[in-house]
């Protein structure tokens, strides 16, 4: 893909040059010239576009120990403070149940973008663009995407289950990850910055490969030409930005795992086991005994005033309170372990409403994202509310669904 020329086709010098007319009434067979990139069709770009991003699926999606590490590896490298090992372990379950939940369906997406990619190739043959010079599919495993994901990962690939044996050489590989993740990202940024016509082709053609029609007017190229340069400048500050702050991240977990310090204690000061199996704190541990004090006295203080059932006169342990109970007897005196008269329900603890505004949140978002097509709908749907556009054109109606996809594929990852 990183050709200089096309046989039989004339080079022209600059930058970018417009589509010229197409070969054989094929539109993707336009010519242009991209600095950098010498002369080419726009169905090679359209090609490189997808194989890349199919490619880049299947690195993220094919593993799921690989996914896990990666994942996890970012969730610690995008925050400034260092995490606690029981804030890894639930990133680790979190990342588990997304690969098992998206992994499938984003293999699938893989096969279709490579799908694509071959049937370009296909009608550039047969509108007699030679493609001798364009590397085949021998970089991507025939049938890879139909074999579905590989869950549980294998021993023998870096940063899996077996090489990181210890929670601290596990955390270690997530975090060499995430700043691996970090700096191919702000790489990906810096490389988009450094040739915006190469942007704006690539975009034209995208849309000229998805377009309906097989060679589509001069005005719609315009068109489309002009939407990108307008995209590449509304971000070009944002995406330098950005850039610079994901080298200067990557930066500062470097160091850190140079010097191995990597996590913080948990702020109870208690390891992974007595997360998942509480006990009463032990009354040598000043600061654990004077925490599990006040919860023994709420519980007492509960069982009087309530006529609680209680076995004797020593108080209920720990884990014998509703996890509820522990985090409103936590926030007594505080706004959100006060309560509101509401109609009909009586008086509610701020806690509470907020819990269930959160898991309303949790079921919208989860609703949204579940699938590409339930996505795209909502988000046409948006636009004709929100621009007062209940009949919008079928140009329209195909640039909401493009955007859509692709923000569905670069954000529910």
């Amino acid at each position: 893909s990183h050709r200089q020329g096309i046989a039989a086709s004339p080079r022209s010098e600059g930058g970018a040059a417009s589509g010229r007319s197409a070969v054989g009434g094929l539109g993707l067979a336009r010519i242009v010239t991209v600095s950098g990139r010498g002369t080419l069709t726009l169905g090679e770009l359209a090609m490189e576009q997808f194989r890349r991003r199919a490619m880049e699926l299947r690195d993220e999606w094919e593993d799921e120990e690989r996914y896990v590490r990666r994942n996890v590896g970012r969730v610690i490298v995008n925050q400034s403070s260092r995490p606690t090992l029981s804030r890894v372990q639930k990133s680790t379950a979190s990342a588990r149940h997304r690969f098992r939940m998206r992994s499938l369906a984003r293999l699938q997406e893989a096969a279709r973008l490579e799908s694509m990619a071959s049937e370009i190739a296909a009608k550039l043959l047969a509108a007699g663009v030679d493609l001798s010079h364009v590397p085949g599919d021998s970089s991507l495993t025939p049938g890879a995407s139909d074999q579905g994901p590989r869950v549980g990962g294998d021993a023998a690939a870096p940063g899996t289950a077996r090489e990181c044996a210890s929670p601290g050489n596990a955390i270690s590989s997530s975090v060499r990850m995430g700043v691996s993740a970090l700096r191919s990202e702000a790489g990906a940024l810096e490389e988009t910055l450094a040739n915006k016509e190469l942007y704006v082709e690539l975009g034209v053609a995208e849309r000229l490969a998805q377009s309906p029609s097989l060679n589509p007017p001069d005005s719609h190229l315009l068109q489309w030409r002009d939407q990108a340069i307008r995209s590449y400048s509304r971000h070009e500050s944002s995406r330098r930005e950005r850039a610079a702050t994901l080298r200067a991240q990557a930066d500062i977990w470097e160091r850190r795992l140079a010097s191995g310090d990597l996590l913080q204690e948990d702020p109870d000061g208690g390891s992974s086991s007595r997360e998942t199996a509480p006990h009463p704190a032990s009354e040598s541990d000043t600061t654990q005994g004077r925490r599990a004090g006040r919860r023994r006295g709420r519980q007492q203080g509960q069982a009087a005033g309530e006529g609680t059932a209680a076995t004797g006169p020593s108080a209920p342990s720990v884990s014998s309170a509703s996890p509820m109970s522990r985090l409103e007897g936590s926030l007594r005196g505080t706004l959100l372990g006060s309560s509101v008269a509401l109609p009909d329900m009586g008086r509610v603890p701020y806690i509470k409403l907020a819990i269930e505004k959160l898991r309303l949140d949790a079921r919208r978002i989860d609703g949204r994202w579940a699938s590409r097509d339930v996505y795209v709908r909502s988000r046409i749907a948006e636009y004709m509310l929100e621009e007062h556009n209940p009949n919008p054109s079928s140009s329209e109606i195909r640039q909401l669904i493009h955007t859509a996809q692709r923000q569905y594929m670069r954000r529910a990852r």
